[in-house]
């Protein structure tokens, strides 16, 4: 994992959201042109939108951030929304200590439904 590992910090320097699946051995990003998820080979770096037929490598994302364009498109991370949905039931049971069981219940049942989901797409 040595040039994951160097592609993903300079991800994290440039402040570009990626989601990186040692799996599949792919960095998912968003594409600069359309803005529309693309799959980067973390062997490779080589990549192409389905959307907008963009492509190109990490060569050629360095030069669009070094241009003084920002990526500032988000890529949708499920396990970062389910994170932040607990955060969120959290807080509401801190504020609302009259109603922890039934909040308590729904985070419950909400996390169940993520589970069987992550399950089934795995």
């Amino acid at each position: 994992m040595g040039k994951e590992n160097a592609i993903l910090s300079f991800f994290k320097e440039q402040k570009v959201d990626y989601i990186y699946s040692s799996k599949e051995q792919v960095i998912i990003i968003p594409c600069f042109e359309c803005l529309n998820e693309v799959k980067m080979c973390s062997n490779t770096t080589n990549w192409k939108c389905s959307h907008c037929n963009n492509n190109g490598n990490l060569l050629s994302l360095i030069r669009f951030l070094s241009n003084g364009h920002i990526l500032k498109a988000k890529v949708y991370n499920p396990k970062r929304e389910k994170k932040k949905i607990n955060n969120m039931m959290q807080n509401l049971i801190k504020q609302s200590p009259e109603m922890t069981d039934r909040l308590s219940n729904i985070e419950c049942k909400i996390n169940e439904l993520l589970q069987y989901y992550e399950k089934k797409t795995s």
